[in-house]
């Protein structure tokens, strides 16, 4: 008999609305009070989709699977484009869907003036990004040293960078994780605004 058991693709511990609850309270929590809140930000969602192969009775059984990544990517009043887009990883668009996150670029830190350029946050990349990946939340590689990052974050504790703050928030606010439901899109603006 098949298993038919729904398949998560994105293999992660923590829901987005756990990720945002977790990051919120956290010692890193007040970056959400930093989220740009005088910028547009442009959404680009891409359908990715995936194939799964399932063994069951030894046969083997494809099925296809839908994810949803968002490219998130912040533009200031003046029309300049940030140079750190969010990518946030979806199993489907929803608060209750697994999720994977990253703030920047995927090049390697060489020195501080080369930050811009590779669009490298420092904030997501010295404090963030190796925590996450322990955790399984970090989208893509990850291109640290791989060390613990000891002085910017001593207890390994997850948070997030404004700018992914500023990207969830928008898209949460503009009702953009919800399903056809009225209801669960003015929950989820709540869910936020408690934290803001």
């Amino acid at each position: 008999m098949a298993d038919s058991k729904p398949i998560n693709i994105v293999r992660s511990p923590f829901t987005l609305r756990e990720l945002i609850q977790v990051s919120a309270t956290g010692p890193f929590g007040d970056r959400i009070k930093n989220a740009e809140r005088d910028v547009k930000h442009r959404v680009t969602v891409e359908s990715v989709i995936q194939w799964k192969v399932n063994y069951p009775q030894g046969t083997p059984n494809r099925e296809k699977i839908h994810t949803y990544r968002l490219r998130v990517i912040s533009v200031k009043p003046d029309g300049e484009v940030s140079d750190y887009p969010v990518t946030i990883l979806l199993q489907n668009l929803s608060l209750d869907s697994p999720v994977k996150i990253r703030c920047g670029g995927l090049q390697r830190y060489t020195n501080k003036d080369t930050m811009k350029e590779k669009k490298l946050c420092g904030d997501f990349y010295f404090r963030y990004l190796s925590i996450l990946k322990r955790y399984g939340v970090l989208y893509d590689k990850d291109n640290t040293n791989h060390h613990f990052p000891f002085f910017t974050n001593p207890e390994g504790s997850i948070g997030l960078c404004k700018h992914c703050w500023a990207g969830i928030i928008n898209c949460l606010l503009a009702g953009f994780f919800h399903d056809s439901s009225t209801i669960i899109a003015k929950e989820s603006k709540k869910f936020i605004e408690q934290y803001l």
